[in-house]
């Protein structure tokens, strides 16, 4: 069955939504970035999908470390910039624990994404 995609729905929606769920586990999940709005957009898509337990956010890579000792996730979605430990930095400290968590390092250009979104009307 062929899906089809509305321009206006987020790129990172479109990566993160199978085609077919052939799961009923869900990927534990932490979001970490500095700004609340992206947190916000973030935890929105996830939780659109049903394949992800949003298991915390964070707001620096400090706070981060401390919620992949304590929260265990599977899975990190983490902001490359953040004042004082940045996300590469943090990815390196995390990649060193027993288990440790798939990290994807995000990056956006907040004057860029307020342009799209005041053109797409939103």
């Amino acid at each position: 069955m062929k899906r089809t995609f509305s321009r206006r729905e987020p790129t990172l929606a479109r990566l993160l939504r199978p085609v077919e769920t052939t799961s009923d586990t869900t990927v534990r999940t932490l979001i970490v970035d500095d700004s609340p709005f992206m947190l916000k957009i973030l935890a929105q898509i996830l939780e659109e999908t049903d394949l992800f337990d949003l298991v915390g956010t964070a707001t620096d890579a400090y706070q981060a470390l401390r919620h992949v000792s304590a929260l265990s996730p599977e899975l990190v979605l983490m902001d490359i910039h953040m004042p004082g430990l940045n996300g590469i930095q943090a990815t390196r400290f995390m990649k060193r624990s027993e288990h440790p968590p798939v990290v994807i390092l995000i990056s956006s250009d907040s004057s860029s994404m307020a342009r799209s979104l005041t053109e797409h009307g939103q």
